[in-house]
This record gives C-alpha cells, sequence and structure tokens, in this order.
C-alpha cells in the first residue's frame, strides 16, 4: 500500500495556506485546497481529511500530492485542460484584420460583418468569431 507523502511546511507557507483557508474573498476550491494541505501537514490520514471535509478521498490525494510536489504554485491554479483546438485559423484571423483595416468596403464607410461576409474570398464561418489578439504581432 502506498503511503502519502509527509507534508511540511515553512511559517511562511503556513500563515499564506491559513489565509486562504479563512479568506472571505478567496475562491472556494482554494480554500478547500489550502484546509487539505494544512490537516496533511498536521499529520492526518487521507480518509480522515476527506471525512471531515465532506469530500472524496482522491480529492484529497491529489491535491496533497500536487502541493508536495509543485508547493503553493501548484494548488493555487488548476492545470490548464484539454480541450477543442480552436476553429479561427491564423492565417485567416490575419486575413480578415487586414482586409477590414486596410481597404474599405464598395460603397461603405466602413466594414460590417454582412459586408465582409459578401466581400471576396469571404470564409463566412469565420466572419462574426473572435479573433485572436495579435496586437503584439502585426507590425
Amino acid at each position: 500500500m502506498k503511503s502519502a507523502p509527509k507534508i511540511t511546511l515553512t511559517d511562511e507557507q503556513r500563515a499564506i495556506l491559513v489565509r486562504w483557508s479563512r479568506g472571505r474573498s478567496t475562491p472556494v476550491r482554494l480554500m478547500e485546497r489550502a484546509k487539505i494541505v494544512l490537516l496533511a501537514a498536521e499529520g492526518k490520514m487521507n480518509k480522515d481529511i476527506a471525512a471531515e471535509l465532506g469530500i472524496m478521498p482522491n480529492t484529497v490525494v491529489r491535491w496533497r500530492r500536487r502541493f508536495f510536489d509543485g508547493g503553493l504554485a501548484a494548488i493555487e491554479k488548476d492545470r490548464p485542460r484539454g480541450g477543442r483546438k480552436p476553429r479561427v485559423m491564423e492565417a485567416v484571423a490575419r486575413k480578415i484584420i487586414e482586409t477590414t483595416t486596410q481597404t474599405m468596403p464598395p460603397n461603405a464607410t466602413h466594414w460590417s460583418g454582412r459586408t465582409l461576409r459578401a466581400g471576396p474570398r469571404a470564409r463566412v464561418q469565420f466572419v462574426g468569431t473572435p479573433l485572436p489578439d495579435f496586437q503584439n504581432s502585426i507590425s
């Protein structure tokens, strides 16, 4: 049977975790994680921590391990999650930005979604979707 990693805290870490566990404006998930680590530092077993906080034991194991591996930074934020790849390709987004900032639509003073969709070589599925931020990459 695997044993849980022993958690030892510095005074500074303990102070931060106590503040997170009691903070009124602290997100609930961060409060829960801080309480898990504080109870683990007291030497309590995972199943006892889970029972005391009313959570699943695997949640205790996860956050205890993450704190052991990465410290405060590891429990402060969630890990990035996988997800659907962005639909708007960078080249298409650049073309839309270039078209709307460098040319004028026929018989109009500015581009709208309709005039852009009606324009030449328009990719209708990309017009009207949020474009990535290219402020730093356009020169």
